[in-house]
């Protein structure tokens, strides 16, 4: 894994990192200090095939956006040789955990070929949910509003390929926020809406098909696996 740091990039260059990143683009329309702020606590990280970029059951105060390639997500602790689900360019990933305090509940690795390029934010800057001070009410709620609607996403694309009855009736569950929208009752709302969808999305993780087959790196082959037993003659 290579990486390098932000906090001394030119505007131009951040900008040009995250404009296809729909939390960042409109971050920075919405409160630039906000932005830059974010921006002096990120780094980008370039990851080679295969490579672990989250590993189950770690903790860590990150959360990833994808610039480039793909990323595969397994239940195991291990990649293997079939993902359960897969992350594409412009997407947020390992911000749930991030949110709720709580352990990986995944592996995620760079997609054989090309690897992935990825932007990482250090979020323990932002103190406890009720703490505004750096990070500002707005744009918690801008990252939880995302967590959420992700979260949704992903367990509606089990629903839809199992078509099982019972994740349609707990995904039934999750209401809507009715109330003053940008409040501090809106942020615990979303909040603890994140920590039961967490908890249910760890739970189809766990009993889902691994469906998605993993090509072989080149360093996996037929061939450089003949020529490698030679090796060891």
């Amino acid at each position: 894994m290579k990486e390098h740091a932000l906090a001394s990039s030119n505007e131009l260059e951040q900008l040009q990192v995250t404009s296809q990143i729909a939390f960042f683009n409109e971050l920075q329309h919405e409160s630039f200090d906000q932005f830059e702020y974010l921006m002096q606590n990120s780094k980008l990280q370039e990851y080679s095939p295969g490579e672990v970029i989250i590993a189950k059951h770690d903790k860590s105060p990150f959360f990833y956006s994808l610039l480039r390639g793909t990323v595969d997500v397994f239940s195991a602790d291990k990649p293997g040789p079939f993902a359960v689900g897969q992350l594409t360019a412009g997407q947020l990933f390992g911000f749930l955990a991030v949110l709720n305090d709580q352990e990986r509940t995944a592996t995620l690795a760079a997609s054989q070929p090309d690897g992935c390029k990825v932007l990482v934010t250090d979020f323990s800057t932002a103190g406890e949910l009720h703490d505004f001070s750096r990070v500002h009410l707005n744009t918690k709620l801008r990252l939880y509003r995302n967590a959420v609607n992700n979260t949704r996403w992903k367990l509606e694309v089990y629903k839809n390929a199992t078509k099982d009855l019972t994740l349609t009736q707990e995904l039934s569950l999750f209401g809507l926020y009715e109330g003053e929208k940008g409040s501090v009752e809106e942020l615990d709302f979303l909040a603890n809406q994140c920590q039961e969808l967490a908890s249910l999305l760890d739970c189809w993780n766990d009993v889902a098909e691994p469906t998605i087959e993993i090509p072989e790196s080149a360093s996996d082959t037929p061939f450089t696996k003949v020529m490698s037993l030679f090796k060891k003659k």
